[in-house]
């Protein structure tokens, strides 16, 4: 029996959710997903429009949004702002592009800095002269650090402690975190702590689920933190993180009992937030006690709180939360084009097993066989790779045992096929 799951870009909802209207979509074009957002107050904003290679602005709170850039053939994945001047934003095709003047002109700084990031995910600026970036999902895991207004960059090699790095926070400019994955496996996700700008980190929690991220973290308030967990389809359900003191220690939460992607996290207070991922978007309103599914758009990355009240989420498209709006409507299920096609035949399996995929653009590949248990039986794709189509043929006799699963992870999120036999 095969059991086809595909989180990039389907939404699985096939009944209308009634949802508060306190969410708006944004009159901004499809991006497939849309990475990252950085704003600076409630009017002055951009977001890095992944495979599609642009950065829009917005300089009326998302109301309208302009282009800012486009660069064919990269991946922006994170951006983040200082004041209205200094930006940066990280791409997965080793760049790393510095503003100095709103977006109105862009340089790729990526060659300045030794060694050259391969490609950078998160980004993080607690003040106009701090700058902190860190990378890359797939690995190594490395932390940028500037202490010149972005003007020159030191990287930190943390590969001794983590697989990767998806995202970043600093709280001030000493203070702050980093998290991704561990550099054992068994370990899954990680979130490691700084209290002196980067000079030391020490581990504060792994998750202990083979293949897991700690993929985005986040707090409304610099004492309560919330992070959230990809993890592996054999983990059977959705997790996430959360932190009542300062993110010194951290408890694990139960979103959903049934699986799903989750990557993007947010709190506009302590009580009210969201987790999810392409698929499904959960809501709480008592701290991560308890979780219900809403409707609000399709493949979610990123949360961004401008203040208690307004805030913005990156999925297909751009999100707003008003919490002064309260007109409930009825939202329908979208449904958009995958990133990548994975396919996996015949099943039931008889003899061998073929695994192809199709690769509509360029990007880093995780192509894997994994048990029950999250571990990695077979290693098919560990790499960049161009456009273009594969295939494998596993003998039967090399398969892992009677339940397991083919496991796609691109730039554009996962996919993967159950089978049991």
């Amino acid at each position: 029996m095969l059991k086809q799951v595909t989180f990039i870009l389907t939404l699985f909802f096939s009944i209308p959710l009634v949802i508060q209207a306190q969410w708006t979509v944004l009159d901004i074009p499809s991006a497939g997903r849309y990475d990252d957002i950085s704003f600076i107050n409630d009017s002055l904003g951009w977001v890095a429009a992944g495979t599609t290679s642009r950065i829009y602005k917005t300089t009326d709170g998302g109301t309208t949004w302009g282009l800012n850039l486009s660069v064919a053939g990269d991946y922006m994945r994170s951006i983040g702002f200082a004041n209205q001047r200094l930006g940066f934003c990280g791409s997965l095709a080793g760049r790393f592009y510095r503003t100095f003047n709103g977006g109105v002109n862009w340089e790729n700084i990526a060659p300045s800095i030794e060694p050259a990031p391969p490609g950078v995910c998160g980004i993080s600026i607690p003040d106009s002269m701090h700058i902190y970036a860190a990378g890359k999902w797939k690995g190594p895991a490395f932390v940028l650090k500037s202490s010149d207004g972005g003007n020159s960059f030191t990287s930190i090699d943390l590969s001794t402690l983590a697989g990767g790095f998806n995202e970043i926070l600093f709280i001030n400019r000493d203070t702050g975190f980093v998290c991704g994955k561990s550099a054992v496996h068994s370990e899954g996700g990680i979130i490691l702590y700084t209290t002196n700008g980067g000079a030391d980190w020490q581990v504060l929690h792994k998750t202990m689920y083979p293949g897991d991220y700690v993929w985005k973290i986040q707090t409304p308030d610099s004492i309560h933190f919330y992070a959230s967990i990809e993890g592996p389809p054999s983990s059977g359900n959705v997790r996430m993180l959360r932190s009542a003191d300062r993110g010194m220690s951290w408890e694990t939460r139960i979103v959903s009992q049934t699986h799903s992607l989750s990557q993007v996290v947010g709190f506009v207070d302590s009580l009210r937030g969201w987790t999810g991922g392409a698929s499904k978007l959960f809501e709480t309103n008592d701290g991560g006690e308890t979780w219900i599914p809403i409707a609000v758009g399709v493949n979610y990355n990123r949360f961004r709180r401008v203040n208690k009240d307004l805030a913005f989420l990156s999925g297909d498209k751009i999100y707003r939360f008003n919490r002064n709006i309260t007109t409930n409507t009825s939202q329908h299920p979208e449904e958009v084009e995958e990133a990548h096609a994975l396919r996996v035949f015949p099943v039931p399996v008889k003899e061998v097993l073929n695994v192809e995929i199709e690769l509509k653009s360029g990007t880093d590949v995780l192509l894997w066989l994994i048990d029950t248990q999250g571990r990695i039986t077979q290693r098919l794709m560990e790499d960049d790779f161009k456009s273009g189509n594969f295939k494998f043929s596993i003998p039967e006799t090399q398969l892992p045992g009677h339940h397991y699963f083919v496991v796609l992870k691109t730039n554009s999120g996962i996919q993967y096929k159950e089978i049991v036999r």
